[in-house]
Order: structure tokens, then sequence, then C-alpha cells
């Protein structure tokens, strides 16, 4: 929701908020795969740290060198940020699963 209003009206306040929605779900996605581990899901587990991993090289690592998600092709960078959101989706959905 935050990112839809951040995406809206790009300001430096919904910025913050945005990213402060942002740890939020990290932090308890995190705390929720931490609860479910265990042996008989696996595989299941390290795709979820798979697409965090993923989504964490595509936002840094784009960020420090101004590609993928802040190319200077805006139509680029809007592809990535969308590939972005559905890997942290497909994480996320992997973690209400387990």
């Amino acid at each position: 929701m935050t990112s839809l209003i951040f995406h809206n009206y790009d300001t430096v306040y919904t910025n913050f908020v945005d990213k402060i929605a942002i740890l939020s779900v990290v932090i308890y996605g995190g705390y929720l795969l931490f609860q479910k581990m265990c042996a008989k899901h696996a595989f299941t587990c390290f795709l979820i740290i798979l697409t965090f991993l993923l989504a964490i090289y595509l936002y840094i690592y784009g960020y420090m060198n101004k590609m993928y998600c802040f190319s200077e092709d805006s139509c680029e960078g809007s592809a990535y940020h969308s590939i972005l959101h559905l890997i942290s989706s497909l994480g996320h959905h992997l973690i209400i699963i387990l």
C-alpha cells in the first residue's frame, strides 16, 4: 500500500514511510521464516532465502551501479522494479505456505 502511495506522490516523506514499511515486512517475514523453519521444508526455505538475496542484489547493486531499478532508462527501471516486486511477493508467499 505504501509503495502505491510513494509511486503516485514521490516526496521525501512518502519515501521514508515506504522504507519503514518495507523494513517492517522484511523483519516480520524473517521472523516468520525462522519460526516455521524445519528440515522437511529445507528446499522451500532455500527458495525463500534465494528470493530475498536476489531482491537485495537487484536493489543495492543496482543502486550502487545505476542499473536495474535505478537505470537511467525509465522504462527499463520500471520493468526491473516490477520484477523486484514479483520476486519479493514470491518469497513472502512461500513464507505463508510453509
